[in-house]
């Protein structure tokens, strides 16, 4: 019996479970955070102090995680525009690239608030829409 082993897509499936793992990190980061006495709200988009470096000034993460790309995850907060002063941000998302892409297909890593699950899911602009899974 001879198996073919594609050293590439096995590393691209390593890359995918460390993506996995990253996003569900800061979900639950981001789950603490807005659970948190007296916050009720998650952070709103932007830099420092602002987006997921909130949860590090407030201590729900050690450090950020970066992809295996050493690029930042997306997060967004919406509804649109919200700055927790007028607006609160009430749902968020957050968002990873997908290395083993299967053909034909863009897909990324996805966590939303709204549904409270972290699923593949086919477009990047779906991903604050609840959109369907893979």
């Amino acid at each position: 019996v001879l198996v073919a082993i594609n050293p590439t897509k096995r590393a691209n499936q390593a890359k995918d479970s460390n993506v996995q793992s990253d996003v569900s990190s800061i979900a639950g980061a981001l789950q603490a955070y807005y659970t948190t006495p007296g916050v009720g709200k998650y952070p709103i988009e932007g830099a420092s102090p602002d987006g997921l470096d909130a949860l590090v000034v407030n201590g729900d993460m050690k450090t950020l995680p970066t992809d295996p790309n050493n690029a930042s995850y997306v997060y967004d907060a919406w509804p649109a525009g919200c700055n927790n002063t007028t607006t609160t941000c009430t749902e968020i998302s957050v968002r990873g690239p997908v290395f083993d892409q299967p053909s034909g297909g863009t897909v990324v890593w996805c966590f939303e608030s709204i549904t409270g699950k972290a699923q593949k899911i086919s477009v990047a602009a779906n991903c604050n829409e609840a959109a369907a899974p893979l």
